[in-house]
């Protein structure tokens, strides 16, 4: 059942958006608290925010991360920094062979805040959005990489 974002669960993915993208990303929880609405875990731990009756973020029961929806992704995306969290990848191999994961081939280069399990913009070479997804190895790893999975793909955007 969805009900009201409190000041607590405002206050919860401030902090989670701030700890995982930055204060930007984060004021982005003050800017939309007016029109958030959550659902919970039976534990009450929040699920998933909505704003406008579309999902925007979604909250790992197990770690208390953030996981961005394909309506949060470019808001977000848009209020951190030009070489934050990113792996950029070759446009056109990404579209003709990717399904649920990047591969090492495809990948042109990674932004060195890059660590395991985060959540990563996945852009092409003009920084074009292309998907949201988790990585699996950090920045050092990924870089001298040749062949292998690079990171899962959560949510594909184009």
């Amino acid at each position: 059942m969805r009900s009201r974002a409190s000041s607590d669960d405002i206050a919860f993915l401030y902090s989670m958006l701030n700890f995982q993208f930055g204060k930007r990303a984060a004021n982005l929880a003050v800017e939309l608290s007016s029109r958030l609405y959550v659902t919970r875990y039976s534990g009450g731990m929040p699920r998933t925010f909505f704003v406008d009756d579309k999902p925007f973020f979604y909250v790992n029961p197990k770690t208390g991360m953030i996981t961005l929806s394909e309506h949060s992704a470019s808001l977000v995306f848009e209020s951190v920094d030009k070489n934050f969290k990113r792996i950029v990848v070759d446009r056109r191999l990404f579209l003709e062979y990717t399904r649920g994961s990047i591969l090492a081939p495809a990948v042109k280069r990674v932004t060195s805040d890059v660590r395991y399990g985060d959540e990563v913009f996945i852009v092409d070479e003009r920084d074009e959005l292309l998907a949201i997804g988790k990585s699996l190895l950090g920045a050092h790893e990924l870089k001298g990489l040749r062949r292998g999975e690079v990171a899962r793909i959560r949510r594909k955007l184009v």
